[in-house]
């Protein structure tokens, strides 16, 4: 990444909602207004929402299913789960989708 991950003019998405999309957020002061979602394949994830440590506005959590009604090319998409390349795989599948 060459910019500043504040530098785009684009929503956030991070998929995996969990303690890494916490620390992501912290190490990188984003704040919570600049992520649209999450995505999470777990269901209980998708039911709980999520919540920022630091801040108190829940934030939706997606099934993956969200990549077939969305433009996956017009949000700036942050995995933090350990093993990505699946998921960059289906990313890319979709690219410019929606």
């Amino acid at each position: 990444m060459d910019k500043n991950i504040m530098e785009y003019d684009k929503k956030i998405i991070i998929w995996g909602a969990d303690n890494r999309a916490h620390r992501f957020m912290m190490d990188y002061n984003i704040p919570e207004e600049k992520v649209a979602f999450l995505v999470d394949r777990k269901k209980e994830k998708q039911d709980a929402g999520f919540v920022y440590i630091l801040g108190c506005e829940k934030k939706e959590v997606c099934s993956p299913d969200i990549l077939n009604d969305i433009a996956v090319d017009e949000f700036l998409w942050v995995i933090t789960v350990g093993q990505p390349e699946e998921i960059i795989e289906e990313l890319q599948k979709c690219e410019g989708g929606g």
